[in-house]
């Protein structure tokens, strides 16, 4: 097998693998970061409410 075709061949498959994880991750990222906004909306509405 000829080296490059080799190299670009696993670079296309890194490529692809690399993007599957971005897109998991920021899947991920997403939950958590809309779980913690949540949580901090709910506290901030406590605190206020505690301070009335």
């Amino acid at each position: 097998m000829e080296p490059y075709e080799f190299r670009r061949r696993q670079g296309d498959s890194y490529r692809r693998w690399v993007s599957d994880v971005m897109r998991a991750v920021t899947l991920t990222v997403d939950a958590t970061v809309d779980r913690q906004h949540f949580n901090l909306l709910s506290t901030s509405t406590q605190l206020t409410t505690f301070h009335r």
